[in-house]
């Protein structure tokens, strides 16, 4: 088994920007590691307006990553309760 190093050339390909490619890119940039993010839609996240008709009862603290927390807080980034109930209006 070859484990990555910043030294490769070859970046991590990582297929798709929705929360698991996201959060994918968040813990190689914190191991400074080199990625390549390839999402079929325009933005990231896009897919997700697909799941308009999925009601989440999920707390906060089972939906955000620790490294994507640790990127977004740099930016202003607010992290809700963590007991709070991830409802519909409050995830864009």
């Amino acid at each position: 088994m070859k484990i990555t190093t910043a030294q490769d050339q070859s970046p991590i390909v990582i297929i798709g920007a929705g929360p698991i490619g996201l959060a994918a890119a968040a813990h190689l940039s914190q191991r400074q590691l080199p990625f390549l993010v390839l999402e079929a839609g325009s933005r990231p996240g896009e897919a997700m307006e697909q799941w308009a008709h999925v009601t989440l009862f999920s707390p906060w603290q089972y939906l955000v990553d620790s490294a994507s927390a640790n990127i977004l807080a740099k930016l202003g980034w607010q992290a809700p309760s963590p007991h709070r109930i991830a409802d519909r209006p409050n995830i864009y």
